[in-house]
């Protein structure tokens, strides 16, 4: 996730593409924390094809996964 030319958030996914899908991290710059872009980004993730329709997710930490 870029603002302007600085990333200031990325989610990383692991997937077989067929069953699975585990989220690994999810991370947003602590300047940009508290304005509800982890979950913005959360929805993305959860709207890609490849993994929408796979049957399991695993998350790691403090991933809240709906």
């Amino acid at each position: 996730m870029y603002y302007l030319d600085k990333q200031i958030g990325f989610a990383r996914v692991v997937t077989d593409k067929a069953v699975f899908s585990w989220v690994l991290d999810v991370v947003i710059d602590q300047n940009y924390r508290g304005k509800g872009l982890g979950t913005w980004l959360m929805k993305i993730v959860y709207l890609n094809i490849q993994i929408s329709n796979l049957l399991h997710y695993i998350c790691t930490g403090h991933i809240r996964c709906t």
